[in-house]
């Protein structure tokens, strides 16, 4: 990857979780792939990430990629 750019369309939380939807997008070889993505991301105290996943469909990156 040369370059990544990330759109946040929608965030919300409650309680310490935090859920993010956006479209993750990579530059590969000249040519840029899209991918929707959520994340989830398990706060602690003072700003501190616990724990990160993201969620997207690994078959519509591949496809773009072959």
């Amino acid at each position: 990857m040369t370059r990544i750019k990330i759109d946040v369309l929608h965030t919300c939380s409650n309680d310490g979780i935090v859920f993010d939807g956006r479209i993750d997008s990579f530059e590969l070889k000249g040519k840029w792939v899209s991918l929707p993505v959520v994340g989830i991301f398990e706060m602690r105290g003072y700003g501190k990430i616990k724990a990160w996943r993201d969620y997207f469909d690994l078959e519509m990156f591949l496809k773009q990629t072959r």
